[in-house]
């Protein structure tokens, strides 16, 4: 379950895309009909293989179920003075319209029979979005607005008015109040708006629950995390930190996430013109390197200038362009286009220059790390925790499973958060601070928060919930008194 929320804090969500993985499937297919193949049999095979693949990427984008936060509301808290969606829930702009309707739908029908309720009719009515924003004199109205999202050749035009974000909140919070006093005065007809805006997510709730029965929340997080997470690659929402807030499962969710994709990169490059060439290169590099020693060895090397000098650097360069057993498919990571932390990454964000490859694959830490992929809590040592801060701020790696320490202070803007099972830690304070990780001011526009084997009433109080109150507790003793009296006497 999807939940975006605005930059500062927690709110209801918007439908994941699908256009992204569509696109991508298009422009692969173009590019494989131009460039062609000398291996018939070799080149369908990884036609239907990446076909194949596609496909499951955009499955997996309708798998992530999106959310109204309002929708989340639980139905006996409306009527309770004091209580209400305002006190507790942010509404993006985008989600205004869907309250705005399911008002108006529930109050009309149930007017009918039901005078009390009826009476809020014209009050709903006008909030209707065109009407308000023109009567109110909130935004100035104009003719029609360029769509930046459209392509350069053609630019869609659209009717509509400017609006602030401000001014867009404003009327959320009347919508949020006008919610409560059609629940105070029926509370029933408040339970039919809150089950109208949740309609659409019961499927979703329901493969959820059915799950969570047959299987242990581990099981269920290895299954759904690696889905989620490509959901939110093909929607162009990575970042990610992936919040496990017991530190032994949180390395178990990211090694076993890289592993995963080791296997898959694995069971796609057998039998394919990849694994032809590296057959060949574990031919030649070693007489390359024979060579190469040989060539060392005599006196004309220390001359820039001579043939054996220039053999040499012939050599090294053949070397670097062999392909490598090693080497990450980018497709079976979570790295950006331009690829993933190489060994001078990793040297500079683990700071050990002579790092060599054998050891990066010999640890589980370093091989997701090459994967794009850093688990991060305060037991592990502090110079890989700060490699996994380096390597995400410079953009190397685009998911972190971390427990709750990494948002206390730890400066990792994303644009994505997952909350990656239940805890009797994940409260309200927690779920606001974790959350907030995503959509930072100054990065970006919009933050989501995704929960993953997280229990509906539980992910209802964390997105419904206002924050606790701060006090001060410091204790008032008989000493403590005459102390400030002596002082300030």
């Amino acid at each position: 379950a999807a939940a975006p929320k605005a930059a500062a804090p927690p709110a209801p969500p918007a439908a994941a895309k699908k256009p992204a993985a569509a696109a991508a499937e298009a422009n692969d297919s173009s590019s494989s009909e131009e460039e062609g193949s000398t291996d018939d049999s070799s080149s369908s095979d990884d036609d239907e293989g990446e076909a194949e693949r596609k496909g499951e990427e955009a499955a997996v984008v309708e798998a992530v179920t999106p959310l109204h936060a309002a929708g989340l509301v639980n139905p006996r808290v409306l009527n309770v003075e004091g209580g209400g969606p305002e006190r507790g829930i942010e509404l993006v702009p985008e989600d205004t319209p869907a309250l705005h309707r399911a008002l108006l739908n529930v109050v009309t029908r149930v007017g009918e029979s039901k005078q009390h309720v009826a009476i809020f009719l014209p009050r709903i009515r006008r909030l209707e979005p065109n009407l308000y924003f023109s009567e109110a004199g909130e935004g100035g109205r104009i003719d029609a607005v360029e769509n930046p999202e459209a392509t350069r050749a053609k630019r869609d035009i659209v009717a509509g008015f400017r609006i602030t974000l401000r001014q867009a909140h404003h009327y959320a919070s009347k919508l949020a109040d006008t919610l409560r006093a059609v629940a105070r005065a029926d509370s029933a007809t408040g339970a039919a708006v809150v089950r109208e805006l949740a309609e659409p997510t019961r499927p979703g709730f329901e493969r959820l629950s059915s799950s969570m029965k047959s299987m242990h929340t581990m099981d269920y997080l290895r299954r759904e995390l690696l889905p989620a997470l490509r959901a939110l690659e093909a929607d162009d929402k990575l970042p990610v930190l992936v919040f496990q807030l017991d530190p032994v499962r949180c390395e178990q969710l990211a090694y076993g996430l890289s592993e995963l994709l080791a296997e898959e990169e694995r069971e796609a490059r057998r039998g394919t013109k990849w694994e032809k060439a590296i057959l060949e290169a574990d031919t030649l590099r070693p007489k390359l390197r024979a060579e190469l020693e040989k060539l060392k060895a005599d006196k004309a090397a220390v001359d820039p200038g001579s043939d054996v000098a220039e053999r040499i650097s012939s050599i090294k360069a053949q070397l670097a362009r062999l392909p490598s057993r090693e080497d990450v498919d980018t497709k079976f990571a979570f790295v950006p286009a331009n690829g993933g932390p190489n060994m001078d990454d990793m040297r500079d964000a683990l700071r050990y220059d002579r790092l060599q490859i054998t050891e990066v694959m010999a640890s589980a830490r370093y091989r997701a790390l090459m994967r794009g992929i850093g688990a991060h809590h305060a037991g592990m040592g502090r110079t890989y925790r700060e490699a996994v801060e380096f390597l995400f701020r410079k953009g190397k790696l685009r998911v972190v499973v971390a427990t709750s320490t990494l948002a206390q202070g730890i400066h990792m803007p994303c644009r994505s958060v997952v909350m990656a099972g239940d805890s009797q830690h994940l409260h309200a304070l927690t779920y606001r601070q974790m959350s907030g990780r995503a959509g930072r001011r100054g990065f970006d526009t919009r933050g989501n928060v995704v929960f993953l084997g997280v229990p509906r009433p539980k992910m209802e109080r964390l997105v419904t919930c206002s924050l606790p109150g701060l006090r001060g507790n410091a204790p008032v003793s008989a000493t403590m008194v005459l102390r400030l009296a002596l002082r300030y006497a």
